[in-house]
């Protein structure tokens, strides 16, 4: 949907955010957060979740080092996102999390499609938002 459309959906409804995760070996495993939403484009569409119920762990509010609630959305172009991480993310450095990495089937690297501590390997990633009724 890109940023903006998400933004516009959560902004005045409430959503909850889950992932679907595959590993090469066909283990699964997901992760829902309760209430999700992203602020706007002048506020580098901030990250907001919380309520974590799964079994993947809770990568993203797992440390206050490695926390991106409340990360802005960052590319290697904008909004300063250098080091080991592919793609555009809400990080605050080399997190637990990094859905938008390259797929690497025969090795693990700072650049590999992650959810630790469920993998750091992942084959599939799947994001979807529903609105909470």
């Amino acid at each position: 949907l890109g940023n903006e459309w998400v933004h516009l959906l959560t902004t005045n409804t409430s959503y909850r955010l889950r992932f679907d995760l595959v590993t090469y070996d066909h283990k699964w495993a997901h992760a829902e957060y309760s209430t999700f939403w992203i602020g706007s484009e002048s506020d580098n569409y901030r990250l907001h979740v919380s309520g974590y119920s799964g079994n993947a762990g809770n990568a993203l509010l797992a440390t206050s080092y490695n926390n991106e609630n409340g990360q802005t959305f960052k590319t290697t172009d904008r909004n300063k996102r250098t080091g080991c991480c592919c793609g555009g993310w809400w990080d605050a450095g080399c997190g637990l999390v990094r859905l938008t990495g390259r797929y690497e089937l025969y090795e693990v690297s700072f650049h590999s499609v992650v959810w630790y501590p469920f993998s750091k390997r992942l084959a599939y990633a799947d994001m979807k938002i529903q609105r909470n009724d």
